[in-house]
């Protein structure tokens, strides 16, 4: 799963199969570090956990920052 911020409020969520998924950043319940070598965090957004294949501190800095150019 890998995460890229949408705007303001929203991020874009994609899978291995290029599933996406669109959630509002206020929607985020949780966002923890998933293993020891804190290269993959679990964000619960709904009741609905998603493996993130990116470190805690690189998404912390994605909800915290502005939204950058998409392309």
């Amino acid at each position: 799963m890998t995460v890229e911020r949408v705007g303001q409020q929203f991020l874009e969520l994609r899978d291995g199969e290029g599933r996406r998924s669109i959630v509002r950043i206020g929607s985020i319940q949780c966002v923890s570090d998933s293993d020891e070598m804190q290269n993959e965090c679990l964000m619960t957004v709904a009741n609905r956990t998603f493996v993130v294949h990116a470190p805690l501190d690189d998404l912390r800095a994605m909800l915290a920052g502005p939204a950058g150019p998409r392309g």
